[in-house]
C-alpha cells in the first residue's frame, strides 16, 4: 500500500500498511480506522493456540530475565511505595471504589447480583470451594425464580 503519510504527505515506501511515516506513526493511535483494523489483525493472529502459546512463553521468559528483575528491583526501589503504604491510595477514594465495583461484577459475572453476599459469605467465612459456591448460588437464584413463577401463575389463576 505504497502512498503518502496522512499527516505529512511524505512518500511511504511500498510495505507500508499503516499509512504514516515513522515520524507520525504514533497518531496512529488517534485514526479509529487503523486501530480497528490493527486490533482486528491482532485478534486474528492469537486465535492461533500457537502463536498464544508462543506469546506465554516469551512473556516468561523475559519477565524472568535478569534485566527484566532489576528493572521491576530499581522502579521499586525509586517509587519507595513501601513507605507510604495505604496512604499513597487514599487520595482517590472515588477510584478505589470504582475500582472495587467493577472488579465484582466481572468476578460475579455469572452470578445473579443478589446472590453476590451469600457467594461472599460462603467463599470467604464458610471456606467454600468458588464452583461449589457459584452452584450453590444459582440453585438458590433457580429456586427463588420456580416460587415466583408459581406465586404469579396462582395468583393469575
Amino acid at each position: 500500500m505504497a502512498g503518502t503519510c496522512k499527516t505529512c504527505g511524505k512518500t511511504l515506501g511500498r510495505d507500508n500498511k499503516s499509512g504514516f511515516c515513522r515520524k507520525h506513526f504514533n497518531a496512529a493511535e488517534h485514526d479509529p480506522t487503523w486501530r480497528e483494523r490493527h486490533a482486528r489483525a491482532v485478534r486474528r493472529h492469537y486465535a492461533d493456540p500457537a502463536n498464544l502459546e508462543a506469546a506465554k512463553e516469551r512473556a516468561r521468559v523475559n519477565g524472568k530475565s535478569p534485566g527484566a528483575t532489576a528493572a521491576r528491583r530499581a522502579a521499586a526501589l525509586r517509587t519507595r511505595l513501601w513507605e507510604m503504604g495505604h496512604r499513597a491510595l487514599e487520595g482517590d477514594a472515588d477510584a478505589r471504589a470504582r475500582a472495587g465495583r467493577h472488579r465484582s461484577r466481572t468476578v460475579l459475572a455469572g452470578i445473579p447480583e443478589e446472590q453476590w453476599d451469600t457467594y461472599r459469605l460462603l467463599v470467604k467465612r464458610k471456606h467454600m470451594p468458588a464452583a461449589e459456591a457459584r452452584e450453590a448460588c444459582l440453585r438458590q437464584n433457580e429456586t427463588h425464580l420456580a416460587r415466583i413463577r408459581r406465586e404469579l401463575t396462582e395468583a393469575q389463576s
